[in-house]
Protein backbone atom coordinates (compact mmCIF):
# COMPACT_ATOMS: atom_id res chain seq x y z
CA UNK A 1 0.00 0.00 0.00
CA UNK A 2 1.57 3.11 -1.25
CA UNK A 3 1.70 5.96 1.16
CA UNK A 4 0.66 9.42 -0.08
CA UNK A 5 1.91 11.37 1.73
CA UNK A 6 5.25 9.87 1.88
CA UNK A 7 5.13 10.45 -1.93
CA UNK A 8 4.03 13.53 -1.50
CA UNK A 9 0.94 13.84 -3.08
CA UNK A 10 -1.65 13.50 0.22
CA UNK A 11 -4.54 15.11 -0.42
CA UNK A 12 -6.61 13.16 -2.70
CA UNK A 13 -10.39 13.82 -3.98
CA UNK A 14 -13.10 12.00 -6.41
CA UNK A 15 -14.61 14.30 -8.73
CA UNK A 16 -17.87 13.31 -10.25
CA UNK A 17 -18.18 14.42 -13.69
CA UNK A 18 -21.35 14.77 -15.90
CA UNK A 19 -20.41 15.51 -19.65
CA UNK A 20 -22.82 17.02 -22.44
CA UNK A 21 -24.79 15.20 -24.79
CA UNK A 22 -25.09 18.15 -26.94
CA UNK A 23 -24.08 18.50 -30.06
CA UNK A 24 -22.72 21.87 -30.95
CA UNK A 25 -21.84 21.99 -35.21
CA UNK A 26 -21.08 18.23 -35.56
CA UNK A 27 -18.98 18.00 -32.92
CA UNK A 28 -19.45 15.17 -30.34
CA UNK A 29 -18.19 14.18 -27.01
CA UNK A 30 -17.92 10.73 -26.42
CA UNK A 31 -17.98 9.52 -22.39
CA UNK A 32 -14.76 7.07 -23.49
CA UNK A 33 -12.80 9.57 -25.45
CA UNK A 34 -13.55 12.08 -22.15
CA UNK A 35 -12.78 9.56 -19.54
CA UNK A 36 -8.98 8.76 -21.68
CA UNK A 37 -8.43 12.46 -21.29
CA UNK A 38 -9.20 12.56 -17.57
CA UNK A 39 -6.52 9.84 -17.16
CA UNK A 40 -3.70 11.36 -18.81
CA UNK A 41 -3.98 14.58 -16.66
CA UNK A 42 -0.92 13.71 -13.60
CA UNK A 43 -2.27 12.69 -10.49
CA UNK A 44 -5.67 11.10 -12.00
CA UNK A 45 -5.00 7.52 -10.38
CA UNK A 46 -8.05 6.29 -11.85
CA UNK A 47 -11.28 7.54 -14.33
CA UNK A 48 -14.13 5.31 -14.93
CA UNK A 49 -17.21 5.22 -16.94
CA UNK A 50 -20.09 4.85 -14.69
CA UNK A 51 -24.12 4.51 -14.67
CA UNK A 52 -26.51 6.97 -12.57
CA UNK A 53 -26.32 10.76 -12.93
CA UNK A 54 -22.53 10.72 -13.21
CA UNK A 55 -21.24 9.88 -16.02
CA UNK A 56 -17.35 9.60 -14.81
CA UNK A 57 -15.76 9.46 -11.35
CA UNK A 58 -11.86 10.25 -11.36
CA UNK A 59 -10.08 9.49 -8.33
CA UNK A 60 -6.75 12.11 -7.85
CA UNK A 61 -4.02 12.81 -5.76
CA UNK A 62 -2.65 15.78 -5.49
CA UNK A 63 0.27 17.68 -3.66
CA UNK A 64 -2.34 20.27 -1.72
CA UNK A 65 -5.24 21.80 -2.05
CA UNK A 66 -4.14 24.78 -4.26
CA UNK A 67 -3.05 21.74 -6.66
CA UNK A 68 -6.52 20.25 -6.28
CA UNK A 69 -8.15 23.86 -7.37
CA UNK A 70 -5.63 23.96 -9.84
CA UNK A 71 -6.67 20.41 -11.06
CA UNK A 72 -10.22 20.96 -11.22
CA UNK A 73 -10.42 24.36 -12.53
CA UNK A 74 -7.28 24.74 -15.64
CA UNK A 75 -6.99 21.45 -15.62
CA UNK A 76 -10.46 18.83 -15.77
CA UNK A 77 -12.71 21.42 -16.48
CA UNK A 78 -11.37 22.98 -19.55
CA UNK A 79 -11.71 19.64 -21.18
CA UNK A 80 -14.21 19.75 -23.91
CA UNK A 81 -17.19 18.29 -23.63
CA UNK A 82 -17.43 18.46 -19.55
CA UNK A 83 -20.27 20.12 -18.14
CA UNK A 84 -20.04 19.83 -14.35
CA UNK A 85 -17.99 18.49 -11.44
CA UNK A 86 -18.71 17.43 -8.16
CA UNK A 87 -15.64 17.20 -5.81
CA UNK A 88 -15.61 15.13 -2.43
CA UNK A 89 -12.17 15.42 -0.70
CA UNK A 90 -11.30 12.30 0.97
CA UNK A 91 -10.89 13.03 4.85
CA UNK A 92 -9.08 9.39 5.46
CA UNK A 93 -8.16 6.04 3.29
CA UNK A 94 -8.64 2.45 4.86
Amino acid sequence: VLDKAKAGMPVSAFVMVTITYEHRKAEKFFQQEIAQKIKGIRGVEQAAMVTGTTDIVVKVSVESMSALNEFLTEKLRNIQGIDKTQTLVVLKEF
